[in-house]
């Protein structure tokens, strides 16, 4: 019984795993970088930061009157 679990989740864990190289690979090459073969680790390392970006840039849109003076910044 644990065997299968064990495989179900590991199952789900690489499927969303998969999905999220899907994402990140089509978002950072729409910014123009070039991204090969990437390794689970790196899969989790480029989503976190693109959402650290992301957060930093929402921010700076809710603070900021003009986001262009501030990203210039």
């Amino acid at each position: 019984m644990k065997p299968l679990l064990e495989r179900k989740r590991r199952a789900r864990i690489n499927k969303c795993l998969d999905e999220l190289k899907d994402i990140m690979t089509a978002a950072l090459q729409a910014q123009g970088e070039n991204v090969s073969k990437l390794e689970k680790a790196d899969i989790l390392e480029l989503t976190v930061r693109h959402l650290h970006k992301m957060q930093q840039a929402r921010r700076l849109m809710s603070t900021s009157r003009n986001p262009l003076e501030e990203i210039h910044r």
